[in-house]
């Protein structure tokens, strides 16, 4: 989900958020238009300002639908987010922005680091996925219940994104410097990003469940880095 963030390549169309059939529709069918997609990352400033219009038009339509189609009780859970990715897009694209030029002097190396993130994270993140599991397995009842089944897979999506983010951050870091880092893990912060795609009580466990893991010691300072709250 976070790749699909970063990779924000759609188009509003207000006029389209009028149909009556609006909500039989999923929202990229509203939101994208055909002559607009697909938009690259961008490599340098240029190609930052032509595509900002884009994802903040898109992103504004996607939430334009969800308040119109969604559940209240759900909307009312993510009203937050896309407040935060919103607040994060408008700040990368504002021309006078800090995180506009970290992003504008950091743009071509970024999105190598994010074309290559399955290349590059894909072994250490499958290796710790099934430490994680085998730590699940111990400390959830013998069951083959569906709400055991459900609060399993949960667990092991939330981890995953939190170890990919990780993972993401620290390649940044490696490839382009500290500043691509602070990116990436400014644009997590601000979009509450595990928050939305981990439910509570396993997000709250996830440090303690951390240091039980045998992994690295660099994975786990890495991981204690990006589940801080600050």
């Amino acid at each position: 989900m976070m790749l699909m963030l970063l990779l924000m390549i759609f188009y509003l169309g207000k006029e389209n958020l009028a149909d009556e059939h609006l909500c039989d529709k999923d929202s990229f069918e509203i939101c994208a238009k055909p002559d607009t997609f697909p938009v690259s990352l961008p490599e340098n400033e240029d190609d930052l300002n032509k595509i900002c219009p884009v994802i903040l038009e898109f992103t504004q339509c996607t939430w334009d639908y969800e308040e119109i189609c969604s559940p209240e009780a759900e909307m009312a859970k993510n009203r937050r987010h896309f407040k935060g990715l919103l607040d994060v897009l408008e700040d990368i694209c504002r021309e006078d922005s800090s995180l506009h030029k970290a992003v504008s002097e950091n743009a071509k190396c970024l999105k190598v680091s994010i074309q290559e993130l399955n290349s590059t994270c894909y072994e250490s993140t499958e290796h710790a996925l099934a430490l994680y599991s085998e730590m699940r397995k111990k400390t959830t009842e013998e069951t083959d219940s569906e709400s055991i089944a459900e609060e399993n897979w949960n667990s092991h999506m939330c981890f995953f994104h939190v170890y990919d983010i990780s993972c993401l951050a620290e390649d940044a870091e490696k490839r382009c410097g500290s500043t691509a880092k602070h990116v990436v893990v400014e644009m997590v912060r601000r979009i509450a990003y595990f928050e939305w795609t981990c439910p509570p009580d396993i997000l709250k466990e996830l440090p303690s469940i951390v240091e039980l893991l045998e992994l690295e010691e660099g994975e786990k300072i890495r991981l204690r880095g990006i589940l801080r709250k600050e």
